[in-house]
């Protein structure tokens, strides 16, 4: 088992270099178009590639996951490369500045998967607040926009500031709504569970992403069983959706083809009445998220944005499932 100082760096991961490319392509798309710039990507990538040896070898690690897995279902996937991989998430990255500028519509561009419109019908119908468990498979962000512009919804977003710092300046630059509603998880605290709660009392919705640990926060996460394999993951969200009498659910918006296919899929929580059945039921609703993650990443493979080794061994933590890994 490795230290927490020599974990640091997969908690406090970051995205991929290449912004550099990201902004000129950018410039490029308000002068040349959309369908130019996704041209574009191609080359981009392929000058990036044979230098982004970690990316690489982060990608592969997961497909060697994915493959066991989908072997152990009588599944077959095809050949996975690790270029359209890197590929996928530089298209992503693409759509998150088209979905903020209103480029993306319903119909044309985003398809809702069965029954994820009338899940969400449901909630909206009654009122109600949402907590919402994203990941970073597939584009959460294009989800973010889109349900904000097309429901009228306020989405609220608790992110980790310290990460993703080079895309979020390129999007606060191109795109400045696209940091409205944005709450750093790095001020967690009572007040913030006050203010959480009384936005969630208003018919707001908090979406929090729960496939990453908070930065020297490895010791606060729960260990469950995903493509195989044990892996962390965040305990916070887990704790939130405890917290509020809320509907939870899980987001994806993930890319095949010409379309974004928009997935919303409910999650279940136990009741619990005594505070020694709170990490049992923690760990119950951890082990069902990562289920549906799963299940998504068999669907859209390469919509898995995560470029670190996602398995590391993590110091404490709790495990969600006690079942054997694979491999």
């Amino acid at each position: 088992m490795k230290s927490s100082h020599q974990n640091a760096r997969w908690v406090q991961e970051r995205e991929m270099p290449g912004m550099y490319g990201m902004r000129l392509t950018m410039r490029l798309q308000r002068l040349l178009g959309r369908r130019f710039c996704a041209l574009l990507l191609y080359p981009i990538v392929a000058a990036y590639y044979p230098f982004a040896r970690a990316a690489r070898q982060a990608s592969q690690h997961y497909a060697q996951h994915l493959q066991h897995t989908a072997q152990a279902q009588g599944i077959n996937l095809p050949h996975f490369s690790s270029y359209c991989h890197i590929l996928h998430f530089a298209r992503a990255m693409l759509d998150k500045l088209n979905a903020w500028q209103g480029l993306l519509h319903v119909g044309r561009d985003l398809l809702y998967t069965p029954g994820s419109r009338e899940l969400l019908d449901e909630i909206c119908d009654k009122g109600q607040g949402c907590l919402v468990l994203t990941s970073h498979l597939g584009n959460i962000e294009a989800c973010r926009a889109l349900i904000e512009e097309h429901r009228h919804i306020v989405l609220n977003a608790v992110v980790f500031e310290h990460n993703a710092q080079g895309f979020a300046q390129v999007m606060a630059h191109y795109v400045p709504k696209s940091r409205l509603n944005l709450i750093d998880a790095a001020t967690v605290g009572p007040e913030l569970a006050i203010s959480l709660a009384d936005k969630l009392s208003r018919g707001e919705w908090l979406a929090i992403a729960a496939d990453r640990l908070p930065p020297h926060g490895a010791e606060r996460c729960l260990q469950a069983n995903f493509l195989g394999a044990t892996a962390a993951f965040a305990q916070g969200p887990f704790v939130l959706a405890q917290l509020f009498d809320v509907p939870v659910v899980q987001l994806f918006g993930c890319r095949q083809g010409k379309h974004i296919y928009f997935s919303a899929l409910p999650l279940a929580r136990q009741k619990v009445t005594r505070r020694s059945e709170r990490l049992a039921a923690q760990q119950a609703l951890c082990q069902a998220y990562c289920a549906n993650l799963e299940q998504m990443a068999l669907r859209y493979p390469y919509e898995w944005f995560n470029f670190f080794d996602f398995w590391q061994p993590v110091d404490g933590g709790v495990h969600a499932s006690h079942r054997t890994p694979s491999h």
